[in-house]
């Protein structure tokens, strides 16, 4: 499904990768990402393609800033 246009700040750069990663015949089951944005960015990348955070993938990553994670529903382990 699209989720409409691809973000425009700093996950920029992640976003195309983690495109290519989940079309693939082969997904990654598990990402650890070195930061919030790169988390994020990870986050409105499987949303966008219908996958479940903890289902069909495990997300982890290192967290910058908290501010965000009360808005997020998917479960995903935060390193602070």
């Amino acid at each position: 499904p699209d989720g409409g246009p691809p973000p425009n700040g700093p996950m920029d750069d992640c976003y195309p990768l983690f495109q290519r990663w989940f079309a693939d015949a082969e997904p990654p089951t598990a990402i650890f990402c070195a930061n919030d944005c790169v988390l994020q960015s990870c986050l409105l990348t499987l949303r966008q393609q219908g996958r479940r955070v903890g289902r069909d993938v495990v997300l982890a990553g290192f967290l910058d800033r908290t501010d965000w994670v009360s808005h997020v529903e998917e479960p995903f382990l935060g390193i602070r």
